[in-house]
């Protein structure tokens, strides 16, 4: 009789077990949970691991944006330092959940980082009328957003991506920069520009349907990839909204100086997809109609 009790006891947790499992693979969404636990364990990991990792990534991603964008009293710009400092973001002060997005599994928090301890140092040679050299030094930041985290590849890698555009704000310090400098002074519009290229920075790499990549490898072989090719297959789209728009051909001018007014035509939006990969980009063809479809593939070569 005991034994008998005992094993329906037994069944009866091993089904209550499995069924806990399978609504938890299941739901689409969970309950907001609090996640201090989270934030405890970002404190610990943050300085030796996450902060050089993530310090090195947007390093490399702003070097690159700086070639391209420069303020008009700035002839040529450099990063001479780039840290993050050791006070990690703060996720999911409202709570986090976990969401179905299509088939994959998204954890949504907000992210609140607030630092005075960041130190990201720039040396600028002026342009005329200013001549000579200044630093200019981002020492406090504060990003405010919804952060969206996905777990990949049987979890050794982590996407981590803003579900829109979050607040940015920065502090800037001007200095002196050696020989041929110019008193530290505050240089016209470089603090705003200095905002819209990290705005812009953010919106172009981690702001959905843009996404950045965190590894988590099992084991750290300390070598660091020279190189590598991704494949992008672009197969199909679906449901696009049906817009035709008018087009007027140019005016025609005639010998006796009239002109001839252009001749509209309907024309329907025709539709292609971009992919971009760091300073890459490939586009396919153009498809018209609400269901297009290209089954394209891009072999795009990454250096390190």
């Amino acid at each position: 009789m005991q034994y008998g009790r005992f094993k329906r006891k037994m069944a009866v947790e091993d089904l209550n077990k499995r069924w806990k499992h399978l609504i938890l693979n299941t739901t689409p969404t969970t309950p907001i949970e609090p996640c201090e636990w989270l934030n405890k364990l970002l404190i610990e990991v943050w300085p030796n691991y996450m902060e050089p990792k993530l310090s090195k990534k947007f390093q490399s991603t702003v070097e690159r944006r700086l070639k391209n964008r420069k303020p008009k009293l700035i002839d040529k710009i450099e990063l001479q330092e780039f840290s993050l400092g050791s006070c990690p973001p703060t996720l999911g002060e409202q709570g986090m959940r976990w969401m179905t997005s299509g088939e994959q599994q998204v954890m949504s928090l907000g992210f609140d980082w607030h630092s005075k301890e960041m130190s990201v140092m720039f040396m600028a040679k002026l342009a005329k009328p200013l001549m000579g050299t200044a630093r200019i030094v981002i020492n406090s930041i504060h990003i405010k957003g919804d952060l969206l985290l996905s777990p990949i590849l049987d979890g050794e890698a982590v996407l981590y991506s803003f579900e829109s555009t979050p607040e940015v704000r920065i502090g800037v310090a001007f200095g002196s920069g050696g020989s041929q400098t110019v008193p530290g002074m505050e240089l016209p519009g470089v603090s705003t520009w200095l905002v819209k290229l990290l705005t812009e920075t953010i919106a172009k790499t981690m702001v959905e349907p843009r996404r950045l990549c965190f590894s988590l490898p099992p084991v750290d072989l300390k070598k660091q990839a020279v190189g590598g090719v991704l494949s992008v297959t672009v197969v199909s789209a679906s449901n696009l909204g049906r817009k035709s728009r008018t087009i007027e051909l140019g005016n025609n001018q005639s010998s006796s100086g009239n002109t001839t007014p252009g001749i509209p035509l309907n024309r329907r939006a025709h539709t292609f997809i971009e992919v971009e990969v760091g300073t890459l980009t490939r586009k396919t063809t153009t498809c018209e109609g609400p269901n297009p479809t290209w089954n394209s593939t891009f072999n795009m070569v990454l250096h390190g």
